[in-house]
């Protein structure tokens, strides 16, 4: 792999929600390494297990809370019209601009 491919781009600054709301931030993830990416081999759509640095790579992402699903609390399987409707303090928080608000979980 070459080693622009491998390079890590710092995130900005400030936040995304300091920049008000029509900022968007968009992060693009590149598959991680195969031993068919190493070999040159074309692999298209083919189902390539990850070598061990591509595996480092996936593991990269995934300590980063910040590309993880949102915990959707109360609103999990709930159509839009059901959680405003049955759920509005999990709704709120779902709307809040503030991505660190929980959306809460009645047990």
């Amino acid at each position: 792999m070459s080693d622009r491919a491998t390079h890590m781009i710092p995130p900005p600054a400030s936040s995304p929600s300091s920049h008000g709301k029509d900022f968007v931030e968009v992060v693009v993830v590149r598959h991680g390494e195969t031993s068919a990416n190493t070999l040159r081999i074309i692999q298209g759509q083919m189902d390539v297990e990850l070598n061990e640095t591509g595996r480092q790579q996936a593991v990269m992402l995934v300590l980063n809370p910040a590309l993880r699903e949102r915990h959707m609390g109360d609103l999990h399987g709930l159509k839009f019209d059901d959680a405003i409707r049955s759920k509005p303090d999990a709704w709120k928080a779902f709307s809040s601009d503030d991505r660190s608000q929980e959306i809460p979980v009645i047990l």
